[in-house]
Parts: C-alpha cells; sequence; structure tokens
C-alpha cells in the first residue's frame, strides 16, 4: 500500500523536480531498503540546478544514520553549505 503513495508522489512532483534551480545535497545510502539508488539517481537527474551533488553512502539505510555514518553526512552537509556561505550579500567563492 505504501507503495502506491510512493508512486502517487513521484507523478505529483515528476515536473516540478525539474524547476529546482537552487544549490542541492542529495544523500542515499546503498543500503536503503525504503528507497532504491536507481530512483535517487532518476530524480537527481532531473533537477535543473548545476550547483547539484549526490553523495552516496555504503551505510546508512533510509534515516538519518547512526556513528559513523551519521558524521559523515553532517560532513557533507557542513561542507556544501560552508562552500555557499554568503558573506556581505555575496556567494563565497568555492
Amino acid at each position: 500500500r505504501w507503495n502506491l503513495g510512493l508512486i502517487r508522489f513521484f507523478r505529483l512532483v515528476a515536473n516540478d523536480v525539474e524547476r529546482v534551480d537552487c544549490p542541492l545535497l542529495a544523500v542515499h545510502a546503498r543500503d536503503d531498503a525504503t528507497v532504491r539508488l536507481d530512483s535517487s539517481l532518476a530524480i537527481f537527474d532531473r533537477v535543473a540546478s548545476r550547483d547539484r551533488r549526490l553523495r552516496v553512502l555504503a551505510r546508512g539505510g533510509h534515516l538519518l544514520p547512526p556513528g559513523e555514518a551519521r558524521q559523515e553526512v553532517w560532513g557533507e552537509v557542513e561542507r556544501h553549505l560552508a562552500a555557499r556561505r554568503v558573506a556581505g550579500g555575496r556567494r563565497r567563492a568555492s
């Protein structure tokens, strides 16, 4: 039954995802049993933003993982935000 909800969700956002034009960091774990990596790749490839990155972790499951994997995710987020930090109204050079 949850698969039907997911299919409906993808139909709703299929066209809107192409309008995403802001910096994007997507994180996906290879051992995610809820969403397959190829599904994330299909969505990621449709995003309009050129400033985008998909980080694939070896482990982590579907939600924010515990332990080392969690630290890896936070490190990715921190680097992503630091590279785009605005100082004095201008984007900091990466």
